[in-house]
């Protein structure tokens, strides 16, 4: 019999306290590993020997599923006030290139932005924005980043 080894299986409890709560983990409870046998010592296994198999390995987790769209709108589109008493609130838009036309809607918002710089929007063309259902002529700015803010009328308007 190798050292270290018993002749039969003794079930025992190894305790622990975490956190105030006493755990019974059991221990010894599969038969004991067989000892190394003490002949020439042994060399340095090779990493290969160590790396579990592929199906094994741990693999970092996938990146959330975010639509295209959505992830393109959070590059253009962001909301910068929301309403007094509020703290959320969203700010929502599409852009169609083959009618040229910025379609934005909001929500808890007095203040948004929209980066033109990367949407595709032809200048050379009319270009219409479409802000909670009032479709109103967009004319390009010297600053691509244009915001707007509601007026005292509740129209929103480019903050210039």
């Amino acid at each position: 019999m190798a050292i270290g080894a018993t002749k039969k299986t003794i079930s025992r409890c190894a305790l622990a306290i975490a956190g105030g709560l006493l755990i019974c983990l059991p221990a010894a409870c599969h038969q004991p590993a067989p000892a190394p046998t003490l002949t020439a010592p042994s060399a340095q296994p090779s990493p290969a020997e160590h790396t579990p198999p592929q199906d094994q390995q741990i693999r970092p987790a996938p990146a959330p599923a975010v639509s295209p769209a959505k992830r393109e709108t959070a590059r253009w589109l962001y909301a910068e006030r929301f309403a007094p008493g509020t703290m959320d609130g969203f700010v929502e838009g599409d852009f169609s290139a083959k009618r040229n036309r910025l379609t934005i809607k909001t929500d808890s918002v007095t203040r948004f932005a929209i980066d033109t710089r990367y949407i595709a929007i032809n200048w050379d063309k009319l270009v219409v924005i479409q802000i909670d259902g009032l479709n109103s002529e967009l004319r390009r700015r010297d600053d691509p980043v244009l915001h707007f803010v509601l007026d005292k009328y509740n129209r929103w308007v480019v903050d210039e």
